[in-house]
């Protein structure tokens, strides 16, 4: 019976369109615009990011908008079963753009680490799950989402509650199967790390050089 309950909890945050798809959704402008606004909301925030490292924050390309596509549910998901559903609420009126700030506008750096975890998660089942590669996601991820936490009034994320969200989240979707090629719109983790590794902070490089619609 539990587990029942946690599945059927699972699926309604899974067809939860309304906040999932939130951020994704806004057009290029609006996204430049919103986060520049917000920028001095987040920074302080973000885990080992400041002005300096980070310095084209509000520059928007096309595989930030893609990255931000494909990572925004599976985030959603892992949260909205960590939260309880009036927390998650808060978490949207609050920092309404919180996954975008923290995990598109990175350094260079922070985002081949995300390009490295991601790109990894083919054998995060491995060993019943006691990998370096899904712990690592799980130690960055924590490290990411403190900040945010404690902000909302959570000063300690459980991180054997937060492993289990994510494995759980990752098992309902299927999203550690490749189904087709590398380039392909395709809705597993391996492709949020493509595009990770196609972001940059160098803002004379076009959207149009990462994906051509």
């Amino acid at each position: 019976m539990k587990q029942q309950a946690l599945d059927q909890e699972v699926r309604k945050l899974l067809i939860d369109n309304e906040i999932r798809m939130r951020s994704a959704n806004l057009s290029r402008l609006e996204r430049i615009q919103r986060t520049r606004h917000e920028k001095h909301i987040y920074l302080p925030l973000q885990f080992r990011s400041d002005v300096d490292t980070n310095k084209i924050y509000e520059c928007e390309t096309q595989a930030r908008q893609h990255v931000l596509y494909h990572i925004t549910p599976f985030l959603n998901d892992i949260v909205g079963l960590y939260l309880c559903r009036s927390l998650f609420h808060k978490l949207y009126i609050e920092y309404p753009s919180w996954i975008e700030n923290i995990f598109t506008r990175k350094s260079a750096k922070s985002n081949e680490i995300m390009l490295d975890i991601f790109t990894s998660t083919d054998v995060w089942d491995q060993n019943d799950w006691r990998n370096k590669w899904f712990r690592r996601f799980c130690r960055v991820l924590r490290g990411e989402l403190s900040p945010l936490f404690k902000a909302l009034g959570i000063p300690h994320i459980d991180v054997s509650r937060m492993s289990a969200c994510i494995r759980e989240v990752t098992r309902v979707q299927g999203l550690l199967q490749v189904t087709d090629s590398e380039l392909g719109r395709i809705p597993h983790l391996w492709v949020i790390g493509f595009w990770f590794g196609k972001i940059t902070d160098d803002d004379v490089v076009l959207a149009e050089d990462y994906w051509a619609d």
